[in-house]
């Protein structure tokens, strides 16, 4: 897709449910592998060399994202190589998902959110990086993190695992 939701795009208004899938090698300006718009609950799903030209190599989040034991492994984008969360949309990511070795080539290499974000439940960051700020996640909204680990992220500029921007509260 030119602009949005290489594998797919969940349209505002609609709500998905996708399980034990796979999105792999699509390419997109937002939303590599998935743009979402609606509400999109993904449980057991991967997503892998994902590449985005702008935002959001996995997943574009402008809606409701619920990921359950997802694993994001090298995806690519400007920021938010793994997922980018927009202003105004919420996403929860919990049991066990590995967002793991993306590439953001400015901020967030696993998650870059200036939304609402919960990571819980043994949710993994490991080995993603980013070329200014927030190899793991890069917090420009409200981030509520309890049981995470961040585990070899880099950032050229500032905050390998974890860069919460001025004005932002981060609640762990």
């Amino acid at each position: 897709a030119v602009l949005a939701g290489g594998g797919l795009y969940v349209a505002e208004g609609i709500t998905a449910t996708d399980t034990n899938s796979t999105y792999e090698g699509n390419t997109s300006a937002n939303g590599a592998g998935v743009y979402n718009a609606g509400i999109y609950t993904t449980t057991g799903t991967t997503y892998t060399n994902n590449t985005a030209t702008n935002n959001g190599g996995a997943i574009n989040n402008v809606g409701t994202l619920n990921v359950s034991n997802g694993t994001f492994t090298s995806n690519n984008a400007v920021n938010g190589a793994g997922i980018y969360n927009s202003a105004n949309s919420t996403v929860t990511i919990k049991d066990n998902s590995a967002i793991n070795n993306n590439t953001a080539t400015k901020s967030g290499g696993g998650l870059y959110n200036l939304g609402t974000a919960d990571i819980q439940n043994g949710t993994t960051f490991t080995g993603n990086t980013a070329g200014e700020n927030g190899g793991g996640l890069y917090a420009g909204g409200q981030t509520t993190i309890n049981g995470a680990k961040f585990t070899n992220n880099s950032a050229v500029l500032a905050g390998g695992g974890l860069y919460v921007a001025e004005g932002i509260t981060a609640t762990d």
